[in-house]
């Protein structure tokens, strides 16, 4: 009977060092897998957050081909474009045509999408630009509408784990929710960095980011309100903190969740990134999955 059980003891143990193993080694693929999903921001030769370092660098303009010099320089981050270039959201829908006459590009967000031609074009997000009926707006450019071509590597917010899977529809909420508060303390409140940002924008679009604000908030799409956006409930959301203008302490938290929206366009077929909840509402006899 001692026999019998010392053996149960022991496979009971084994099973619990098993188990804790098992644990060890998902905790260490979730964490993994958030450095992944919300990398910091790209920082300065001195260790500074600096979110002009998320944008690509105009070859072209940079003193001997050293980027460390580009603070000195702000239009080493400016790419001059082509009479007539139009910007596009992320399903290849025209947006308008572009007043810039130069655009900054996030570092990294580049992808494929069909044409109307039905050819493919290779595509840069272009940051703040401005149309020509006055509307500001971010969006994606071709490649061939740029006079100077940016080198960059390709940043993906990364394929969220098998899960469930909710459908949403991208509404952009109601910007005025969130008055002038900011996603960083102690701004200006005449500067940026509004939490409205991350809702409708003008013209009915709404950014999706590529990491969270706080850690650069940097947009990877756009996409038009109405466009289904699916959330995958294997990563969690995230509350993140706002401050009054100039304000240091927490007085309110946005909630952003992760997920996708379908491109059909694009050899991807799946553009994933994070969405303020508040610019998103259920889809109507929508079934969880």
């Amino acid at each position: 009977m001692k026999k019998i059980l010392t053996v149960v003891m022991c496979l009971i143990a084994v099973a619990l060092s098993v188990n804790a193993v098992n644990a060890y080694e998902r905790e260490r693929k979730q964490q993994n897998f958030n450095r992944r999903l919300n990398p910091r921001p790209r920082k300065d030769a001195r260790g500074r957050r600096d979110l002009d370092r998320n944008r690509a660098v105009n070859p072209r303009r940079v003193a001997g081909g050293n980027v460390r010099r580009t603070a000195t320089n702000p239009r080493s981050f400016l790419f001059p474009v082509k009479r007539d270039a139009h910007l596009f959201d992320g399903r290849g829908g025209k947006r308008g045509k572009l007043a810039s006459r130069e655009v900054k590009i996030n570092y990294g967000h580049q992808k494929v999408m069909r044409g109307r031609d039905g050819k493919r074009h290779r595509y840069y997000y272009a940051f703040g630009t401005r149309l020509r009926n006055g509307r500001p707006a971010s969006g994606w450019i071709r490649r061939s509408a740029l006079r100077d071509k940016p080198r960059m590597a390709t940043l993906r917010a990364p394929r969220a784990p098998a899960g469930r899977v909710t459908p949403y529809r991208i509404t952009g909420g109601n910007p005025r929710r969130y008055g002038d508060l900011k996603v960083h303390r102690r701004v200006p409140r005449n500067k940026n960095l509004r939490a409205s940002d991350y809702l409708r924008r003008s013209g009915g679009y709404v950014n999706q980011t590529y990491n969270l604000p706080g850690r650069g908030g940097v947009s990877t799409d756009t996409f038009r309100t109405g466009t289904p956006f699916y959330r995958t409930h294997s990563v969690r959301s995230r509350l993140v903190p706002l401050y009054r203008p100039n304000g240091r302490q927490v007085v309110r938290r946005m909630r952003f969740v992760y997920g996708y929206v379908k491109t059909p366009r694009s050899p991807d077929k799946r553009r994933y990134g994070w969405i303020a909840y508040d610019a998103l509402r259920r889809r109507a006899n929508s079934r969880r999955r």
